[in-house]
């Protein structure tokens, strides 16, 4: 039998970032939501005795999160899987798509092999794999701080609705957070008040995308041209994007836009959870 489980990609529309840690690893605080842009994740029993993992639509590592994924969990797994993951996240996007993959995938194992860990087992795999994972082990609106394995789930936040703009740019984590460092631009997270993750837009790591990467800096100024929304940077990026509370204006924006650039543009919405399969 094929179990097909929606693995949804996040936008952060707020980050701090502070200084390193003594290992490396820089703690921050975000408003995570989930959004309705997702790849699909098709799982079933392998053929072999082995596990399995094709991706489809994006040339993805060898190494990945998904077999991260196996790796850890394997004491724990009776059987052996095939995973088929087809790709509509772009990588490199400050999107989470390969961190919302290993949450999925985590998730969807503990259900088929009826494992019933508890949450905090969940998580304990899931820290060790990326700081976004453990987001999507609950998905919808969180309070993210920590390294981001401290998830507070948000209840009756606002739905928005949203346009996405992939430049023709691959922001790689790892080399924008050391630009970040050479620059000083960390935040203190003390200072921190309980309502700042509401500064919709903010977003430590901006200045370290933008100049690095100028075009994208020249691209968010010609869609603030075009249209009378502000734009922000998701994450690390490339993602731009335009939030809203109206789903007519953002169709209005969408169909500027879509005409106007000459990078994909995509209309979503937030999501109440990241839960799926069918």
């Amino acid at each position: 039998m094929n179990y097909t489980f929606q693995s949804f990609a996040k936008l952060n529309l707020s980050l701090y970032v502070g200084p390193q840690n003594t290992e490396g690893l820089h703690p921050l605080r975000s408003l995570f939501y989930a959004i309705d842009l997702y790849d699909e994740i098709q799982i079933k029993l392998s053929d072999t005795s082995s596990h399995h993992i094709d991706f489809l639509g994006m040339n993805v590592d060898a190494v990945n999160t998904c077999t991260r994924v196996f790796d850890l969990m394997k004491d724990h797994l009776d059987r052996f899987w095939s995973v088929t993951v087809i790709k509509h996240i772009p990588i490199g996007a400050g999107l989470g798509g390969g961190s919302s993959n290993a949450g999925t995938l985590i998730r969807a194992l503990n259900t088929l092999e009826s494992l019933d860990l508890a949450h905090d087992d969940l998580l304990g795999i899931a820290k060790h794999i990326g700081s976004d994972v453990p987001f999507f082990l609950t998905g919808g609106a969180c309070d993210v701080s920590g390294i981001g394995d401290v998830v507070r789930p948000l209840q009756n936040q606002p739905p928005f609705y949203f346009v996405l703009v992939f430049p023709n740019q691959t922001c790689h984590t790892a080399d924008i957070y050391a630009h970040f460092d050479s620059l000083g631009d960390s935040d203190d997270l003390s200072t921190l008040g309980e309502d700042a993750i509401f500064s919709y837009g903010y977003n430590s790591l901006a200045h370290a995308v933008f100049d690095r990467f100028p075009d994208l800096n020249d691209l968010m100024q010609r869609i603030e041209s075009i249209v009378s929304v502000p734009v922000f940077l998701s994450g690390s990026g490339s993602t731009l994007y335009l939030m809203m509370e109206d789903p007519v204006v953002q169709t209005t924006v969408f169909d500027k836009l879509n005409v106007a650039l000459d990078c994909r543009v995509h209309k979503c919405s937030s999501v109440v959870g990241t839960e799926g399969r069918t």
